[in-house]
């Protein structure tokens, strides 16, 4: 549901670019009803505005480890962004977050399978979608990472990176699977 108003506000309310007549909740919007610009106090010049964007970029590790048919996930904190969704663990590459979002990675990594864009507040994120077998044993004993079967993604709350993930998940099982025909994951 926050991942859904954060979609909505940065569709429709954005403080370059509003569009309040097309907003669906136009109706229980107070900005709206009062005909005031909530950013007119907000709008940095565009040089600061490119230069502050610039800093937001993060590259951020999304680990895909799979075995026997299971995918090891975490469950985002309270207090932390999608708190209560699930998402493959998550490590920063390079760049700065808040402390409690995602912790700098600490080991080697695989080569990246794909890149993959996405945004949350005012940070612009380029995913790289590492496919590893396994994470370091310490690394893993200090978040509470699960391991999951793959056919219960669907009835998890995931993040929508995950969701995004989920298609190179099962591309990387078919694969597998073509590769080593007596092995079981």
């Amino acid at each position: 549901m926050h991942e859904s108003l954060m979609d909505v506000g940065r569709v429709f309310c954005q403080a370059r670019k509003r569009d309040c007549l097309q907003c669906p909740l136009k109706k229980g919007c107070r900005p709206f009803a009062i005909q005031k610009d909530l950013f007119q106090d907000a709008k940095p010049p565009k040089s600061a505005s490119a230069k502050k964007n610039q800093e937001q970029i993060v590259e951020l590790a999304r680990i895909v480890c799979i075995k026997n048919k299971k995918i090891l996930l975490v469950q985002r904190e309270t207090g932390q962004w999608l708190s209560g969704q699930w998402e493959v663990p998550t490590f920063v590459i390079k760049g700065i977050v808040p402390d409690n979002q995602y912790p700098p990675i600490t080991f080697q990594l695989e080569k990246t399978a794909k890149k993959i864009s996405s945004t949350i507040t005012k940070y612009q994120f380029q995913n790289h979608i590492i496919l590893q077998k396994s994470l370091p044993s310490k690394i893993a004993l200090k978040k509470f990472y699960k391991w999951i079967e793959i056919s219960q993604l669907a009835q998890l709350p995931l993040t929508s990176i995950t969701h995004k993930i989920e298609k190179e998940i099962k591309s990387f099982l078919k694969n597998q699977e073509a590769h080593k025909p007596d092995s079981v994951l």
